[in-house]
């Protein structure tokens, strides 16, 4: 057991202040150190004992602050790739079902909204032979060649864009005016004839241009806006009372 000399000299290494009467105490037990000249102090703590002391609470603290302090855990997070969107062709490839017809001096590229050659029963089609009675055309138009279905090619990667849509148009039409030795206008029926045939909109509707190559023209809404739009009917006919006397000189 430690004796109250060595138990005094670590409690004032740990600067843990401690009193010694200088006299004998009234009923006190009996001191086991001579008190009446013993003063304790830092000068009599043995250098040896404050060292030990001293390393004790310097191991004690450090040993302390590594159970104490915990280091913060760094998770990487995961990489995440910068997306850039890939750039977008300025000719975006086109799409668009077309048919070409005869009808007397007539030659009639029509829009298919359906990818489909027209019924005989369907309204579209009853339509366009009452235009075609009316403008004083055979009604019952003859086809010409398959359905043009573009993009041509579905599996070979080539420009397909609107450039390319025309200059085919172009020449697919003309191959059949050059048979049709006494066609005498082209009729252009819907916005994707006009527009991948001639680079013309909606809002050359009902016009009667002269085109290099295709000869006269006439631009007509699509027959699903005609039937829409009877007010469309009334426009187209105007022009076609102009044409008329062409065809049927």
């Amino acid at each position: 057991m430690m004796n109250e000399t060595e138990r005094n000299n670590y409690l004032a290494a740990m600067q843990i202040d401690t009193w010694l009467p200088r006299v004998i105490l009234p009923n006190a037990a009996p001191s086991i150190i001579n008190t009446d000249s013993a003063v304790i102090s830092e000068s009599f703590i043995s250098q040896s004992v404050l060292k030990k002391v001293t390393e004790e609470i310097i191991v004690d603290v450090t040993i302390e602050e590594k159970v104490t302090t915990i280091e913060p855990i760094i998770v990487e997070q995961p990489y995440t790739p910068e997306i850039t969107p890939l750039a977008t062709s300025s000719d975006e490839t086109p799409h668009f079902s077309l048919q070409l017809m005869q009808a007397g001096r007539c030659l009639l590229l029509v829009e298919l909204p359906t990818g489909t050659a027209f019924q005989i029963r369907d309204p579209a089609y009853q339509l366009l032979r009452n235009i075609l009675r009316a403008a004083k055309l055979p009604d019952s138009p003859q086809l010409l060649g398959d359905i043009v279905h573009w993009p041509l090619f579905k599996q070979i990667s080539i420009p397909q864009g609107t450039k390319e849509a025309q200059e085919f148009l172009q020449s697919f039409i003309s191959t059949y005016q050059e048979q049709a030795t006494d066609s005498c206008c082209l009729w252009l029926i819907g916005l994707s004839t006009i527009r991948y045939t001639i680079g013309l909109d909606e809002q050359d509707y009902y016009q009667t241009p002269i085109v290099d190559l295709l000869g006269q023209t006439l631009l007509s809404p699509s027959l699903e806006l005609l039937i829409d739009n009877p007010q469309y009917k009334a426009n187209l006919w105007q022009s076609i009372r102009q044409l008329i006397p062409l065809w049927q000189v």
